[in-house]
């Protein structure tokens, strides 16, 4: 029990931390005026499934707060570029490569991140040489932190994000036969706003004990 309280209180704090990498993420696109960003934290502090995740033991919190502090160091390289570029960028692959331990789909923010640095250089803001650096330097930082465990799960199970492995357990959908149209998943991404467990595989039940949940959602 004390390992579980101890869990708890990590994700709390990695809580604490989503919160104010939001706070710093809106206010280094949006410096002015400064209730913008603070409108942004308190959003986030407030969402009922931040809350309701954030107390528990649970990686999500984890992932996106390292994937909000990893997008607030790069959105800081994207508008005020120095000659340390090489350090920031290493910094922030460091910081995306704990985020996709914690979580793999943190993993697709490096589409996102290379688009950025190719708007970099068609726009002039970086030579192309400073832009192929930085993205050396954030490849340098992802493979110090998760490429030795990307290898070590292709060589244990022939998968280096371990998506084929999961999609064999009981819960997982891997059949597109399975899935709702698009459209109607969205319902879910609502349904998660106030409390979903998974992406909408594991509801309240019928009322009382689920109401208001299956009542108004």
């Amino acid at each position: 029990w004390l390992a579980f309280y101890l869990a708890r209180v990590v994700t709390l704090l990695f809580g604490v931390l989503l919160v104010l990498g939001v706070y710093a993420l809106v206010r280094q696109i949006w410096p002015q005026p400064r209730e913008v960003a603070l409108g942004a934290a308190f959003l986030v502090a407030l969402t009922p499934q931040v809350l309701f995740i954030g107390s528990m033991v649970s990686n999500d919190v984890p992932a996106a707060a390292l994937s909000t502090l990893a997008l607030w160091l790069f959105a800081r390289e994207l508008q005020h570029g120095s000659n340390r570029s090489a350090w920031w960028g290493t910094a922030v692959g460091l910081i995306l490569g704990l985020a996709g331990l914690t979580k793999v789909n943190a993993f697709t923010l490096i589409l996102p991140l290379g688009l950025g640095l190719m708007w970099l250089w068609l726009s002039g803001r970086r030579s192309f040489g400073q832009v192929i650096l930085f993205g050396l330097a954030f490849s340098a930082g992802l493979s110090l932190s998760a490429g030795w465990w990307l290898g070590r799960s292709w060589w244990l199970y022939g998968s280096p994000v371990g998506l084929d492995p999961h999609d064999q357990t009981p819960w997982a959908i891997s059949a597109g036969a399975k899935l709702d149209p698009f459209l109607l998943r969205w319902k879910d991404v609502w349904r998660s706003y106030w409390l979903s467990l998974g992406w909408g595989t594991i509801r309240l039940g019928p009322w009382p004990g689920g109401w208001p949940y299956t009542v108004l959602f």
